[in-house]
């Protein structure tokens, strides 16, 4: 019995062979148990010449090295590369083609999304305004399709407003939005779109982004509500021409919020109308959504004193040092008063 690669699955492997009976061979291609990934394919793009990928390990075997070396025409983060190679060669004794997986859908369309991403590059090659003055104006005049419900879809988002937000509709917390969210044109809208489903299995959400100040109203009760003064997210390091938003980075990862000076403070100074307008707004959001006990409303301040609401949140944190208790701090609430009254609105 052979194992291939001596790192930890490969040793465990080899052990329960040996209860079991077997005499395993274990084959590793580096000079050291555990090696595996040091040399492993993934790797391989580091070196300029096989004599320097070699000189890591010298005491493995040259001709499964050079075969990682020579054989893969692009880097796979997988020490499996080698056992796979080993039993595609195998088995082409018996079938004319054998993949492995590694590419081999990719390369031959084995998929729905590549055959898509395949007809893609060959669009992306054509002229664009070729592609603009003749292939999408006939494409708009076909009738729907029932059939292919994307491609109407593909239609109305060539009319969308840009720039445009992509997130996922199943997350929360931010997560999945990160700056590739932030999206400037069709393409790249549809790219981000696509990247939800495969990472999130979710549909996405695009929606038209807005320019500017991004504030939170917390809201608390059932029947008489109080709403708190509004936070903001401040992005003191940010560039300017650098659209600013709550990423998962934004909010949750403090080294990136201290190296770009991101702060959740109470709102400067707003203009004259606003505060009162926030929470009116605030109020018939929460009713229109029947939000019970406490929620926050989020919206965007544009530079013409526009408010739009982006989201309202109906579960945020209630950590002490989070905007909704620090909102109702500003509000003289402390945070043990804060929680009772959570308490005695959820019993009333």
């Amino acid at each position: 019995m052979w194992v291939f690669g001596a790192g930890m699955a490969g040793l465990c492997a080899a052990a329960r062979a040996r209860e079991l009976g077997a005499a395993p061979l274990v084959l590793e291609k580096g000079s050291r148990a555990g090696g595996s990934m040091l040399l492993s394919s993934g790797v391989v793009w580091r070196y300029r010449s096989f004599d320097e990928f070699r000189a890591q390990c010298p005491d493995g075997d040259e001709r499964l090295q050079r075969l990682v070396f020579d054989g893969l025409d692009e880097p796979f983060a997988d020490s499996s590369a080698i056992p796979t190679y080993l039993v595609s060669r195998a088995t082409r004794r018996h079938v004319t083609v054998a993949l492995s997986g590694d590419g081999g859908d990719e390369v031959f369309g084995g998929y729905r999304k590549y055959q898509g991403e395949l007809l893609a590059e060959r669009y992306r090659a054509v002229p664009a305004p070729l592609r603009r003055g003749v292939i999408e104006p006939l494409v708009n005049l076909l009738p729907e399709s029932k059939r292919h419900p994307l491609m109407e879809k593909a239609r109305r988002l060539r009319r969308f407003v840009f720039p445009a937000f992509v997130k996922p509709v199943c997350e929360e917390s931010s997560d999945g939005i990160s700056r590739a969210s932030f999206v400037r044109d069709e393409g790249e809208a549809l790219e981000r779109a696509r990247f939800v489903h495969q990472k999130f299995e979710c549909d996405a959400l695009i929606e038209e982004y807005i320019e500017g100040r991004e504030l939170y109203v917390s809201v608390l009760g059932n029947n008489r509500l109080q709403v708190f003064p509004p936070r903001e997210i401040f992005f003191e390091q940010v560039p300017e021409d650098i659209p600013k938003f709550a990423t998962f980075h934004a909010k949750w990862n403090r080294a990136y919020r201290k190296k770009w000076g991101i702060k959740n403070g109470a709102a400067k100074q707003l203009p004259e109308g606003v505060e009162d307008h926030l929470k009116k707004l605030s109020r018939k959001v929460y009713g229109l959504l029947k939000i019970r006990g406490f929620g926050r409303i989020d919206v965007r301040l544009t530079p013409n004193g526009e408010v739009y609401v982006i989201e309202a949140n109906p579960n945020p944190s209630l950590a002490e040092d989070e905007d909704f208790a620090q909102s109702a701090a500003n509000a003289g609430i402390g945070y043990d008063a804060l929680i009772q009254e959570i308490l005695d609105e959820a019993f009333a």
